[in-house]
């Protein structure tokens, strides 16, 4: 356990070779020891999965990922927080690769299983939200940023100034400015303090949380959303 957390320390500060090495060999020691189907070997591939993407394997990462889903699912069941973990982390390599599609499914299926008092739906409808965006499908998202706002506010699971809220009213923003509703910028303003109106660029945010660079890695600054 001590050098796993120590990888996924050494991944938060951005030293992602290290990470890589100190993970990888212990996911190498679980699958010996424990075997290639017990939840803690199967909770290294989810971490290894991570670090896969911040160095551009996001295709690896995927392929990783959707081969331990049946084991997941015949050993920990549909229903276990190992599933939730292994398809958001799914999600993350899919977006990372571009399958846009396959993010929408998975997301769309994660959303299914939980409600808005859950300390992960948030995570998934700000991924469901980022991923339509990315599809060109702005427009449809307005209904989902207003019930994500209004379960933040409400359940107070996150801040208002937190990557995700802010995420969510920067697509609101960018969908209100497109449609000419100064009013409804104002009120979002008032509604989420800490949104930056005045920038011009929408989805600043979630570029950060679930975006990529050009060549497929993940951004830099590391946040762990899902």
């Amino acid at each position: 356990m001590a050098r796993n957390e120590l990888g996924a320390s050494f991944r938060a500060l951005g030293r992602a070779s290290i990470a890589e090495s100190l993970i990888a060999n212990v996911l190498k020691a679980r699958k010996k020891t424990l075997g290639e189907e017990h939840a803690y070997t199967l909770w290294s591939v989810n971490e290894y999965s991570k670090i896969l993407c911040d160095r551009g394997h996001s295709a690896t990462a995927v392929s990783m990922l959707e081969g331990i889903i049946p084991t997941v699912i015949r050993t920990l069941g549909e229903d276990h927080v190992g599933m939730s973990m292994t398809k958001g982390n799914l999600v993350r390599a899919y977006s990372l690769n571009k399958r846009w599609d396959d993010a929408e499914r998975t997301l769309q299926g994660l959303l299914s299983t939980v409600g808005p008092t859950h300390p992960n739906w948030i995570s998934f409808m700000c991924g469901y939200i980022h991923v339509r965006t990315r599809m060109g499908r702005l427009n449809e998202t307005e209904d989902d940023c207003n019930k994500d706002l209004d379960a933040i506010s409400k359940h107070k699971i996150i801040p208002l100034d937190e990557p995700r809220t802010l995420g969510t009213a920067e697509t609101l923003l960018e969908i209100y400015r497109e449609q000419g509703r100064e009013d409804d910028i104002l009120a979002l303003k008032i509604r989420v303090p800490a949104l930056q109106i005045e920038c011009k660029t929408g989805g600043n945010q979630f570029s950060l949380l679930y975006g990529t660079n050009d060549d497929g890695r993940a951004p830099s600054q590391l946040r762990h959303v899902i």
